[in-house]
């Protein structure tokens, strides 16, 4: 596992690096132009799996502090084991696709997106009694309200619906930032595929540093809980999220 570990970390830090190079080279020549994108990606693990995604996210027509047309598009893939120790095992991929709008409100930045998501769930063996398997495409609809930077309070709620696999996903943060570089703070979340669920509880912390004058950092780690059920209400064999107890992850972001 420490080894995977390494290795995604590597790869996806490599993967922004050449994003960072290639977003200074097409603006060097133009110093006062306002920037409007961000990178990330992230690990994440639980019992019994592993994940991480890369993606990017664009503001399209205004500097994203302002609001305006916004386009995002994620990869993830993980990988779950079993639970009850006879072999099962699996690999849960996904694109998305998402157009949306941002406006902010007051000491709040509110985003609401539509999009597109193709996902494919392998199972090994093949189990033909499982629902949550196979591929399928559908409608992904997602919406986040987050408090700006300005004010000590930190506060970020969300949540994702998509037509594949019947899944959702919801979050909850709160926080302080006692620091303009510094915030820490806890976290909840809940979510399902084809009922399959998983529930978290924890803590997080982010740093933020600066690269430029142009470009921002962000790095954040998490910890805690998670629980989970099947869609009877019984402990399932496979999940996609994993199964019950530790869970943790980093996330790397830049914004240019």
């Amino acid at each position: 596992m420490a080894q995977q570990l390494f290795k995604l970390l590597i790869g996806t830090f490599a993967i922004q690096s050449s994003l960072l190079i290639g977003a200074f080279a097409a603006f060097a020549e133009d110093e006062e132009k306002v920037l409007s994108t961000s990178v990330y990606s992230g690990t994440d693990f639980a019992k019994g799996s592993f994940s991480y995604n890369v993606g990017t996210s664009i503001s399209v027509n205004r500097p994203a502090a302002l609001g305006g047309l916004v386009v995002d598009f994620v990869y993830s893939k993980g990988e779950f084991g079993d639970l009850v120790e006879d072999g099962s095992e699996g690999v849960d991929s996904r694109i998305d696709l998402k157009f949306g709008y941002q406006q902010t409100l007051g000491n709040f930045n509110v985003l609401t997106s539509v999009g597109y998501e193709h996902r494919k769930i392998s199972l090994t063996p093949f189990d033909p009694t499982n629902l949550v398997q196979g591929s399928k495409s559908g409608a992904v609809f997602s919406g986040n309200i987050t408090t700006s930077e300005d004010i000590p309070l930190f506060f970020s709620l969300g949540a994702q619906y998509s037509t594949a696999f019947d899944s959702y996903d919801a979050y909850l943060q709160l926080g302080l930032n006692f620091t303009p570089k510094l915030r820490i703070g806890a976290e909840g979340s809940t979510g399902a595929t084809e009922g399959d669920s998983s529930q978290r509880l924890g803590a997080f912390m982010t740093w933020k540093f600066d690269l430029s004058t142009n470009t921002s950092a962000e790095l954040t780690g998490y910890f805690g809980t998670q629980f989970v059920k099947g869609e009877d209400g019984a402990d399932p064999e496979l999940n996609v999220d994993g199964g019950g107890g530790n869970y943790g992850g980093l996330g790397l972001s830049f914004s240019f």
